[in-house]
């Protein structure tokens, strides 16, 4: 085992002592795992450029912990938000809850915070993005019942494929990051990236699978979309009786509705991810 995985093992498993003395309220011990936690993503950091996505991740996980041993320290509990924060290491899709949740409700902080995200990038996208017209032509184009719904829909889907697409780097190494890292750190490997373009199109009520190939060892996004245009049939799939549009976010130069030649030879390989679905 390399020197930086022992490393990020040591992290996690500190991390997880602390969230087990957080949970049966021992808060000194706690204290204690976060500075061992901590002090393995500084040792982490050292000797890796500063242009590095894994040291800024690695730099955050750390300040994240170092502040959560000082409220430690004092006795306290830790912080809403700083709580959420240390517990979200692991991805897990967010949904809008049932019903309207207590406001300190982590859950719901982060299908907020999403929600936000999403709303605001969709906003920028029909503002500014040099696609936009072409897609809301091909929206209008849509014909039937309930034609306006599904316009939004795809216009909705297509700014923020392009919000993950043209905000995260695909890094290598970078380990289960939680759809909140990869939008701080602005990086991820593929199944990151799709996790954080999965979480914020449910965020917005859209139905999106996150969808995974042994073959090709990636993972991409599958969206049901109520209507596509024709256009986009190579970029569809038909899983488990439903018809989904895929997206690749890693593809640096495929527009909404296209995916890359590997991509496409393999379509039939992909599978859906029922991890947490």
């Amino acid at each position: 085992m390399s020197r930086a995985r022992r490393l990020v093992a040591i992290a996690r498993d500190a991390t997880n002592q602390l969230l087990t003395f957080l949970d049966i309220g021992d808060l000194r011990r706690a204290a204690k795992a976060a500075i061992k936690a901590a002090e393995a993503y500084v040792t982490l950091t050292k000797g890796l450029p500063a242009t590095s996505r894994m040291k800024r991740m690695a730099t955050t996980r750390a300040e994240l912990l170092v502040g959560a041993a000082k409220v430690l320290k004092l006795g306290r509990r830790l912080p809403t938000d700083l709580e959420y924060a240390i517990r979200d290491f692991e991805w897990k899709p967010a949904a809008a809850p049932h019903m309207h949740p207590p406001a300190d409700d982590p859950a719901a902080a982060r299908w907020l915070e999403l929600r936000r995200v999403a709303t605001q990038a969709y906003q920028d996208f029909l503002k500014t993005h040099p696609d936009r017209q072409r897609l809301t032509d091909l929206a209008h184009a849509f014909r039937g019942q309930d034609a306006s719904m599904w316009q939004v829909e795809f216009l909705e889907a297509s700014s923020l494929y392009y919000y993950v697409r043209d905000r995260t780097t695909y890094v290598t190494g970078t380990g289960r990051q939680s759809s909140r890292e990869t939008l701080y750190v602005g990086g991820g490997q593929c199944l990151e990236q799709a996790r954080l373009l999965v979480d914020l199109l449910r965020s917005l009520n859209l139905k999106a699978h996150l969808l995974a190939s042994e073959l090709l060892r990636h993972a991409i996004v599958g969206i049901e979309l109520k209507a596509f245009p024709e256009s986009f049939q190579s970029a569809m799939v038909r899983l488990q009786g439903q018809y989904l549009l895929l997206v690749d976010t890693t593809c640096q130069n495929c527009a909404f509705g296209e995916l890359p030649d590997e991509v496409i030879h393999a379509k039939g390989s992909f599978e859906v991810w029922q991890v947490n679905e």
